[in-house]
């Protein structure tokens, strides 16, 4: 039986294709990163853990100076796995967006991270 290989590409933080959401009040603090990308290619499929390519949940910070500053939610990552022979699919994949923060003085809530997707191909 052969041993698969996988490699995770991080699409955050420093990088072009960051999926994080938008601020909320004021851009004093990051939004939430990003869940990764995974591609696996293997001959036989054995899965019975959990693959968590969820996104980050936003910030809310306090700004001694200027209130209070809220952001969004990084969106969940994305897996495609390639396989001729799935012998146990019983694992979790978890690609959900992250949850956003909200600014207590201001009000204001940060935008919900997109869920990611997952696509599992038996050739």
């Amino acid at each position: 039986m052969e041993t698969a290989h996988a490699v995770v590409i991080p699409t955050c933080p420093n990088c072009v294709t960051c999926s994080g959401g938008g601020y909320g009040c004021l851009p004093y603090n990051g939004a939430g990163e990003g869940g990764d990308g995974l591609y696996i290619i293997c001959n036989v499929f054995i899965f019975s853990g959990t693959i968590d390519l969820r996104g980050e949940n936003g910030y809310a910070q306090t700004i001694v100076s200027s209130g209070n500053s809220s952001s969004g939610a990084g969106g969940g990552g994305s897996l495609i796995i390639s396989t001729q022979e799935i012998l146990n699919n019983s694992g979790t994949i978890l690609t959900n967006g992250g949850l956003p923060s909200q600014a207590p003085s201001c009000g204001l809530v940060g935008g919900t991270g997109g869920n990611g997707t997952f696509l599992i191909i038996e050739r």
